[in-house]
C-alpha cells in the first residue's frame, strides 16, 4: 500500500497533469490553482474537432445553401476535418466569418459533396494548417472555388486535394506556397475539364525523401488535356529546382521526381520548354 507521502506526491502529479492538459486545450491557468479551482475549468474546453456543428449539420439534410455562420465561435477549433463530408444536398457554401487561426487540419473538408457547385472560403486563416488532403474529392459538379485567402506555407499534405472535380475549369493556386509539401500524389488528378491553372510556387522544395520518382511526390497532370499552353508553362516555371532541394552544388545527389504531363500536354511544349523542367531534375513524361 502506498504511503501517505506517496499518495500526496501522486495527487500533486495528477494536479500538474490536469493543469498541463487544460493549458493545451486553450484554458487559462496559472499553475497555482487547487483541484477545487481546476475542476470547473473543464467546462471551458472547446472541442478540437468540429463535432458540435458536424452533428447539427446532419439535422439539416436537404439544405442547399450554407452561407450564414455569424455568431459561431470557431476560435479554438484545431480540426475541421470532414466538416461537410458527403453533404450530398449542398449546392453552395460561402463562409467569410470563421476564425480559423488555430485550425491545423482541413482534411476532407468538402469530400464527396456531389451537388456542390460553388465553394467560397473568404478570410480563412490557414497559417497553421498542415493537412489539406482530400479537401474536395469527387465533387463532380463543382464549378467555382475561391481559396484566395489560403496560406499554405505550413502545409505538408496535399494528397488528392482536388481529386475528381471534373467540372472545374478555372483554378487559381498561384498564391499557394508548397515549400513544406511532402505528400502531393493525386493533387490534381482527374480534373478533366480544367483549362486555366495557376500552379503553386515551390512545388518540390520540401521533397527531401531520397528516392528517385518517389510515389508521394509524383505530379500527374496527364488527364488534364484541356490545359492551355499558359497553364502548362505555369507548371513548368513554378516547379522547384530539385538541384537546390538536394543541394547538388555541394555534393548532394539529385533524385529526379516525376512530372506526368501526358502526350497531349507535352505536345504543346517545345523541346526547349520541356528542358526547363528536366534541368530542374524532373522526369517529364
Amino acid at each position: 500500500m502506498a504511503t501517505i507521502t506517496q499518495q500526496l506526491n501522486q495527487l500533486q502529479q495528477d494536479k500538474q497533469n490536469l493543469t498541463t492538459k487544460l493549458s493545451e486545450k486553450g484554458v487559462e491557468v496559472t499553475g497555482n490553482e487547487t483541484f477545487t479551482q481546476l475542476i470547473p475549468k473543464l467546462d471551458e474546453i472547446q472541442s478540437e474537432k468540429f463535432a458540435p456543428f458536424y452533428i447539427t449539420f446532419r439535422e439539416y439534410k436537404g439544405t442547399e445553401n450554407f452561407n450564414n455562420f455569424e455568431g459561431l465561435d470557431t476560435s479554438k477549433i484545431r480540426d475541421m476535418s470532414s466538416m461537410f463530408c458527403n453533404a450530398n444536398d449542398v449546392k453552395e457554401i460561402i463562409i467569410d466569418s470563421f476564425d480559423t487561426s488555430n485550425v491545423e487540419s482541413l482534411r476532407a473538408f468538402c469530400q464527396g459533396c456531389t451537388s456542390l457547385v460553388k465553394l467560397i472560403l473568404k478570410n480563412f486563416d490557414t497559417s497553421k494548417v498542415q493537412n489539406l488532403s482530400h479537401f474536395v474529392v469527387n465533387d463532380s459538379k463543382l464549378e467555382e472555388i475561391d481559396l484566395s485567402s489560403f496560406n499554405t506555407a505550413e502545409t505538408t499534405n496535399f494528397q488528392s486535394m482536388f481529386f475528381g472535380c471534373s467540372k472545374l475549369v478555372n483554378l487559381d493556386l498561384g498564391h499557394f506556397d508548397m515549400s513544406k509539401a511532402n505528400v502531393v500524389d493525386g493533387f490534381l488528378y482527374r480534373n478533366s475539364a480544367l483549362k486555366n491553372l495557376k500552379f503553386p510556387i515551390n512545388f518540390g522544395k520540401g521533397f527531401i525523401q531520397k528516392t528517385t520518382n518517389y510515389s508521394s511526390y509524383t505530379s500527374d497532370l496527364s488527364g488534364l488535356n484541356s490545359l492551355t499552353y499558359e497553364s502548362i508553362m505555369s507548371v513548368v516555371n513554378n516547379i522547384y529546382d530539385l538541384n537546390l532541394t538536394y543541394d547538388v552544388a555541394n555534393g548532394g545527389t539529385l533524385y529526379t521526381q516525376s512530372l506526368r504531363l501526358g502526350t497531349t500536354n507535352k505536345a504543346k511544349l517545345t523541346a526547349e520548354e520541356i528542358a526547363i523542367a528536366t534541368s530542374k531534375g524532373w522526369t517529364v513524361s
